[in-house]
Parts: structure tokens; C-alpha cells; sequence
């Protein structure tokens, strides 16, 4: 029943947030959209960013979950923009809002524990420190993010869309390369 209560709670701040930036929504425009008491909100999540980082796991889970695998990982990513643009209304909202850290935030965490796993098949073998693996798997996630929130800033035109197709092509290959570089013989 919790996790029926959760998800109600999660599709009416999507609808909110359709509607306008988070920063104008309240546990009250939630409850009320949702047909529960507050009481019941304040029983699952502390606040609107907790549902928003529930939100995002769970559905991050769903798009990203079947790309797990090094020959399925740049579909991952792609369909990581497509659930985006597909939720454009929700994103430009929280683009516009004054918090659009947490968006930028939300897409790191769900892109950096993917680049950490292929950097872990790609190093196999190799002995690299903690601290050049943690830089590598910084600069490919920032680049990503990066590409990403530029992509978002420009109202999600085909420009950005294509950066990215032409980034995951230039890691294909790049990652085991500098993860080489920084092997430690």
C-alpha cells in the first residue's frame, strides 16, 4: 500500500510540474491534486525534494535499468535524452526554476554510477589508483552532463541531440584507451 501511495503522490507533482516550476509547487497543491491529507505526504517524504529524488530513482530505474551491459550502455544514454524530451515540460520547468542544480544533480546521478560500471569492464586488469579512476569517471560524467544541460538550456533542439550521439561515439573506444594512459606499469 506504501508504494501505491508513493507513486500517487509522485504522478500528481509530474502533473504539477507540467503545469509550472517546482519552486510554485506546494505539499498542498500535491495533496490536494492526489486526494490524501498531508499527514499522509509528511508519512512517506520529508519534503517535495525527497519525493523528487524518489521520483527520479524509480524512474531512472525504468529507463536506464536494461542498459546494464557494455554493448547496450550508449542506448542507455540515449534513451536517457529521450525520456527527458519526452518529460520536456517537467524539465524546462525545473531548467527554469531556481533550482536547477537539483535537475543537473539528477542527471549526474544517474549518469555517473553507469560510466563508474563500464570503467570497471573497460580497467579489468589494469592497476589504477582510486583517485585517477574517480578523475576519469568525473570527466566522462561531466562531459555527459554537460552535453546534456546544454541540450536542455537550448530548448532540447536536434543541435545537442546530435552532440551527444557524436560524444558516445567518441568515448566508444576512448574509455579503455585512457583508462591506459592512467594505468599505473
Amino acid at each position: 500500500m506504501s508504494e501505491i501511495t508513493k507513486q500517487a503522490l509522485a504522478a500528481s507533482l509530474k502533473k504539477l510540474l507540467e503545469q509550472k516550476p517546482i519552486d510554485k509547487i506546494t505539499v498542498k497543491d500535491i495533496v490536494e491534486d492526489c486526494g490524501v491529507n498531508r499527514h499522509t505526504f509528511y508519512y512517506h517524504f520529508q519534503d517535495i525534494y525527497e519525493l523528487i529524488e524518489w521520483l527520479c530513482i524509480n524512474e531512472a530505474n525504468e529507463v536506464l535499468g536494461t542498459h546494464k551491459t557494455y554493448d547496450t550502455w550508449k542506448e542507455g544514454f540515449l534513451d536517457l535524452y529521450g525520456y527527458l524530451h519526452d518529460n520536456k515540460a517537467i524539465v524546462m520547468n525545473a531548467y527554469h526554476s531556481k533550482y536547477r542544480n537539483y535537475l543537473e544533480n539528477y542527471i549526474r546521478s544517474l549518469v555517473r554510477p553507469y560510466i563508474i560500471d563500464f570503467l570497471e569492464i573497460q580497467s579489468e586488469g589494469m592497476k589504477i589508483s582510486e583517485e585517477k579512476f574517480e578523475f576519469i569517471a568525473d570527466t566522462y560524467t561531466y562531459g555527459i552532463v554537460s552535453l546534456a544541460m546544454d541540450w536542455i538550456a537550448d530548448d532540447m533542439m536536434t543541435r545537442y541531440n546530435n552532440s551527444m550521439k557524436f560524444f558516445l561515439r567518441l568515448l566508444d573506444g576512448s574509455m579503455k584507451y585512457t583508462l591506459q594512459k592512467f594505468a599505473e606499469q
